[in-house]
């Protein structure tokens, strides 16, 4: 994982927390002001919208916090490769890397599926 695919996974999973974040008050906002709840159909798709975006949120946070360790191994592997000369480390694969790589499309999978679960929620009801 070099510095700029571990930047861009950064901007990504911020901007999915944003996102997420902002997609759950839209539900929210929703249900308060166009759509109440006692009138609503389909409100399994509501409660299927919150999950996934609290997923999403919580998929962004872990993937955040991995980065960090990802970076840190990253960083030993280059060491161990470069300055002490040990050529195993030059294609030894990143643990951390990769389950970042993995929370961060989770994040992005869930995000998608709750946009969708919103609008079709709304499209239902409007």
């Amino acid at each position: 994982m070099n510095s700029v695919s571990s930047d861009i996974g950064s901007t990504l999973d911020k901007s999915i927390l944003s996102l997420s974040s902002a997609g759950f008050l839209l539900t929210i906002a929703l249900t308060k002001f166009l759509i109440p709840i006692a009138k609503a159909d389909m409100l399994w798709m509501l409660k299927l919208s919150w999950g996934c975006f609290c997923g999403a949120i919580i998929f962004s946070i872990f993937s955040l916090l991995s980065s960090k360790s990802a970076i840190a191994e990253e960083r030993n592997n280059i060491y161990q490769y470069f300055i002490a000369g040990n050529d195993e480390y030059g294609q030894k694969p990143n643990f951390w890397g990769r389950i970042t790589f993995w929370l961060s499309r989770l994040a992005v999978l869930l995000f998608v599926l709750g946009m969708i679960s919103t609008i079709t929620y709304a499209i239902l009801n409007i």
